[in-house]
């Protein structure tokens, strides 16, 4: 499914907005969900704790992009001013 979609996406226009079908839409939920229970299991820990690990994970991600942007924006006020 992921393989469809990238080849799908390589292949498209510039600009033209993804035409994916409501199944394949489902057809890959479905398969992200399995592989997060996969990478839950083999950590041996619950999928609450794995769902919570990850969104801190995400949250945190977000947290360094904006101090970067942030630290630039400050370097170019620097340069610029």
């Amino acid at each position: 499914m992921v393989e469809e979609m990238i080849a799908q996406r390589e292949h498209e226009p510039e600009g033209m907005a993804w035409k994916f079908t409501h199944q394949q839409i489902e057809d890959y939920i479905r398969t992200m969900v399995r592989c997060e229970f996969e990478a839950a299991s083999k950590l041996r820990w619950s999928v609450e704790a794995w769902a919570v690990h990850c969104l801190h994970q995400a949250a945190e991600a977000e947290r360094r992009r904006l101090a970067e942007e942030k630290a630039m924006q400050k370097r170019e006020g620097w340069n610029n001013g």
